[in-house]
């Protein structure tokens, strides 16, 4: 019976006979002490006070022992005493048993031996003369009830307690059997008071369930055939002999037939029970024996099946008892570990493998055990070829009383598993390094730092012993070291691989390297190629190479060595390959860094010249407007003071020096007022240049600009001393003598402004030395100094720069930037010293012109034309027609004047109607609504032949740009000059020569 509800009434049962056994003990005793008597005379409770007394300490201790018992009477939900109380329980057991049997051996000692000690009257000293004494069959049945309550506290007892608890039931049996049939007593000693017998029979019965799980009790609740079979005969093999023979003799007591016809029929009866029960037990163990063959099939089919899924199973599946000792083995165990079965089985660990694999194994099943439940963890088993890493499961085996057993378990090899994921982790761990190191060269912009930061993080981090980036020369098919590891310096230099450092290219090795192919040598001491031996006999043992390529050029290649022959994976090696191509790209990315900032700097340094080109234009532009009233304000006065010089005979030498005095400040003036707009520009196509000698020029300007250096500062109270240094027989330059008059006079005003508290200014002329190797060209300096505070790096380099100015508001930034103009107009380089507090040099280095070269220059005008000419002269000025035309008249020409455009057309075409057409134009640029343009037009639609000549303070930005507008035949800039208009009027109006005679062909034929 597997419900423990069932299993349970057996104790309860025998805990109920025990509680009466006690009950009828402490009565009986009471009874006796209440009575003054050794006995009781009641026929119910005629029993011996030491009987009454033994049985109470039996009755007592079973009830202890039957307490004790786990699931007795315990609920559930009540928690089971500790050890403590239960081992005291055991102790009091024992004790009250003991004393049970001592007192009935002593008892059965004192009959057997003839002692005659009284026990009895021991206990009860007031017994009577004939007392109730306890029987020799009680003293030997309750004696063996102590000895079975004593040993059934114990474990594992050496001695059954259903051995000794039967002769107690057969002396209870025969006890009361006696007052069932009447009669004597089977034996003389045996003879029974009826409490004293059911007490008995009733303890024993009850001694036997003290040990449920063994004995007559225990098959009797097992759930076994052999159970079944002793739960149907047992209740008939006591109740129908008793029954049987009780009705037997009442049936013989009453007449109803004979003794022999009893027995006849007490026998027939037995059979007839017991008969049916044997058909019934052969019948239930038929289909008992039917059924467990067919379970004995399906286990057997059942552990075929699990036997041929454990045997093919890709994992190690074994089952070992407590000790260790195998139990079971699958095919593959015995397949790995190259056993037989019968080697195998009964045999531990410690028979199988070495010492160390054998304690680890035998430690996790302990562990198992010790837990209660499966655990999980990998061990290591010693294989043929190596030891194997296997992640075993093991649990424990238990019985059906919930006891552990064994251990089971399945191992599983997972050492590929393991070698995948360590290479695996190694990759990844690459991987991170490579990240670092790629983060760490992306935060780098220059080669320098990139290399160094690979190669620092391949010596420490891969690691190697030697490591290097070398850059690679196609023209020279050599490599060149560029950077050396800070670990591998002394080697490099015992190898002379230092920096800068050339490696010739091998025939096989270094070639393939720079060819793109990675170059792995494991050992270094087998190759014979030059590199790898220089290598070698520095003490490295393998190598790897890796190319260093953007867009399928090679431009290096970076080199790792060990020490060690043999010690590049082939993890290693792509290590170093992926690293080489991250470093290539790094040097790409920071050529095409350094190009995109170079392009920038370029195009922040255009950016400012054409800011600067910008702020140039639009002062030209300014200034051209201005230069077109100035030019016309001052052509009266150019013309006047020329006609005085040329036609005035009776001038004295010094009007006449003054006038060309004035002349020539006019020529500058003009030539400052074209200049306005055109100082940034480079040498103009047209610009004129002639010899102009330095050092008479340098004279004047010390001269004009006297009142700034000497009159002005003295009235201060400051002096300035003006030194010349003029080089004897210095050859002419080629140039516009205003312009370098007006760019030395602004280097003297800046000068004079440089020195507030006074100082020397010296002017200083002389030769010059080629520009460059191989030029024989001559050259001449222009230099003016001072002693002035100077100027700190900064302004220097801005000094040039328009509109940039150190004086405040008093400054115009434009001195030096005309100066820089001129030069540039000639040709000239200019260079400054300067530094704060000891002056400032400017020097204009001009080109010199050959000796023969001044006759070609100094070419004569043409000569005014010898025929007077009728000429129409269109301006809206009247001061300029006055005093052009008085000119003109003077050549001896006819002039005819037309204030503005309008009129000049009419007077054109009025004069051509009547006969006298005009021999030449002169008309002026900007008028009001007729203009210069539309005038030149209307001439030129009317007669083609007419030339037109155009006067117009706008004349320089033509000669700029050398284009002439439509329909004129000449532009001439205000003020204009006598010399350059005849010699225009004699080029335009002279008659065109006669084209030469062409001869006839001569056929030599």
């Amino acid at each position: 019976m597997s419900d423990q509800r069932a299993a349970r009434w057996p104790t309860l049962a025998a805990l109920a006979a025990c509680a009466i056994v006690l009950a009828t003990a402490v009565v009986a005793l009471l009874s006796q002490m209440a009575g003054g008597s050794g006995g009781v005379e009641s026929q119910v409770l005629r029993m011996s006070p030491l009987t009454a007394s033994t049985l109470l300490l039996v009755s007592f201790s079973l009830m202890l022992l039957l307490f004790g018992e786990p699931g007795a009477l315990r609920p559930q939900t009540i928690a089971p005493p500790d050890a403590k109380l239960r081992r005291l329980a055991v102790r009091v057991t024992r004790a009250a048993a003991t004393a049970a049997a001592a007192m009935a051996l002593i008892k059965l000692g004192d009959y057997l031996m003839g002692w005659g000690l009284g026990v009895d009257g021991l206990f009860f000293a007031r017994a009577s003369a004939a007392p109730v004494l306890m029987s020799p069959a009680t003293a030997t049945a309750l004696a063996l009830l102590g000895a079975a309550i004593v040993t059934a506290s114990f474990r594992r007892p050496h001695v059954s307690p259903l051995a000794l608890a039967f002769v107690p039931i057969l002396i209870g049996w025969l006890g009361i059997s006696r007052y069932i049939f009447g009669g004597e007593p089977l034996l003389a000693n045996a003879a029974l008071t009826l409490p004293t017998a059911l007490c008995i029979f009733a303890l024993g019965c009850s001694a036997l369930a003290a040990r449920p799980d063994v004995g007559l009790v225990g098959l009797l609740l097992s759930d076994t055939i052999g159970g079944a079979i002793a739960r149907r005969l047992l209740p008939a093999v006591v109740l129908v002999p008793l029954i049987g023979g009780w009705l037997r003799l009442q049936a013989q007591r009453a007449g109803w037939f004979g003794a022999e016809a009893s027995v006849s029929l007490f026998a027939l009866g037995t059979m007839l029970v017991f008969g049916a029960l044997v058909w019934a037990s052969a019948k239930l163990l038929d289909r008992t024996d039917r059924e467990r063959r067919n379970k004995a099939e399906e286990v057997a089919d059942t552990q075929r099946l699990l036997q041929n899924i454990v045997d093919n199973s890709g994992a190690v599946i074994y089952v070992k008892d407590l000790e260790g000792r195998y139990a079971l083995v699958n095919r593959l165990y015995l397949s790995i570990f190259h056993l037989e079965q019968a080697a195998v089985i009964g045999k531990t660990d410690h028979d199988l493998f070495a010492r160390d694999a054998a304690d680890a194994f035998r430690a996790m099943d302990l562990r198992v055990t010790a837990a209660g439940h499966a655990l999980i963890e990998e061990e290591t088993a010693p294989l043929h070829d190596g030891p194997h890493t296997y992640v075993s499961v093991k649990c424990p085996l238990r019985d059906g009383a919930d006891r552990i057993t064994g251990v089971f378990g399945i191992s599983t090899d997972i050492t590929e598993r393991k070698l995948t994921e360590s290479r695996l982790a190694a990759q990844l761990g690459r991987l991170r390094l490579l990240d670092e190191i790629t983060g760490a060269i992306g935060e780098r912009q220059d080669l320098k730092s990139i290399y160094q930061v690979a190669v620092r993080s391949l010596e420490t981090r891969l690691p190697v012993d030697f490591c290097c980036v070398c850059r690679y020369e196609p023209v020279e098919r050599a490599l060149v070291v560029i950077c050396v590891g800070t670990g591998s310096h002394s080697l490099a230099l015992e190898l002379a691989l230092n920096e800068h450092a050339g490696i010739t290219i091998d025939r096989d090795g270094l070639s393939r390297c720079v060819g793109g192919e990675l170059i792995h040598e494991p050992d270094l001491r087998a190759v014979d190629f030059p590199f790898p031996q220089r290598l070698a006999g520095g003490g490295l043992g393998a190598m790897v190479c890796a190319p260093l390529q953007s867009e399928s050029r090679v431009f290096g290649v970076l080199v790792a060595a060990r020490r060690t022959p043999f010690s590049f994976t082939s993890v290693d090696c792509e290590f170093v390959r992926q690293l080489s191509a991250h470093v290539a790209l790094a040097a790409r990315q920071a050529e095409l860094h350094a190009a995109l900032q170079h392009a920038y700097d370029e195009l922040r340094e255009s950016q400012q010249l054409v800011m600067q080109q910008e702020r140039l234009r639009a002062l030209g532009q300014m200034a051209s407007g201005i230069a077109h009233d100035i030019n016309n304000a001052i052509s009266p006065v150019a013309l006047y003071v020329e006609s005085l010089l040329e036609h005035e005979q009776h001038l004295s030498e010094r009007g006449r020096g003054q006038l060309a005095t004035i002349l020539r400040a006019i020529d500058d003036v003009a030539a400052t007022v074209a200049r306005m707009r055109e100082f940034y520009r480079q040498r103009e196509p047209k610009l004129t240049l002639m010899p102009v000698e330095l050092n008479p020029l340098v004279l004047e300007v010390a001269d004009l600009t006297r009142a700034r250096w000497s009159d002005m500062p003295q009235q201060r109270g400051v002096v300035i001393r003006m030194h010349t240094e003029l080089a004897p027989d210095l050859p002419a330059v080629l140039g516009v003598d205003s312009e370098l008059r007006e760019a030395l006079t602004n280097l003297v005003f800046n000068a004079v402004d440089a020195m507030p508290d006074g100082g020397v200014l010296t002017l200083r002329t002389r030769p010059g030395q080629p520009r460059a190797f191989g030029d024989h060209s001559s050259r001449v300096l222009l230099e003016v100094e001072d002693t002035g505070v100077g100027m700190d790096e900064t302004t220097r380099q801005r000094c040039l720069e328009p509109f940039f100015t150190t004086k405040g508001e008093q400054g115009t930034g434009l001195g030096l930037a005309m100066v820089y103009g001129a030069a540039e107009r000639h040709g000239a380089d200019i260079e400054i010293d300067s530094s704060v507090g000891r002056g400032t040099s400017v020097r204009l280095i001009l080109q010199a012109i050959e000796p023969g070269a001044l006759v070609a220059s100094h070419a004569t005008p043409p000569s005014a034309p010898m025929r007077t000419l009728r000429l129409l002269l269109i301006d809206d000025d009247p001061v300029l027609l006055h005093s052009l035309s008085e000119t003109l008249g003077l050549d001896g020409h006819e002039v005819t004047v037309a204030s503005g455009g309008e009129a000049g057309i009419v007077a054109f075409s009025a004069a051509r109607e009547t006969g006298r057409p005009f021999d030449a134009v002169l008309t002026d640029l900007g008028m009001p609504y007729v203009d210069g343009r539309k005038v030149a037009s209307e001439v030129k639609v009317r007669s083609p032949a007419t030339p037109v000549i155009m006067l117009t303070g706008w004349g320089g930005s033509f000669a700029a740009t050398a284009e002439t507008p439509p329909y004129v035949d000449r532009v001439l800039s205000k003020p204009p000059k006598s010399r350059e208009l005849r010699a225009v009027l004699a080029q335009v109006t002279q008659p065109p020569l006669p084209a030469p005679r062409s001869e006839p062909a001569v056929d030599d034929a």
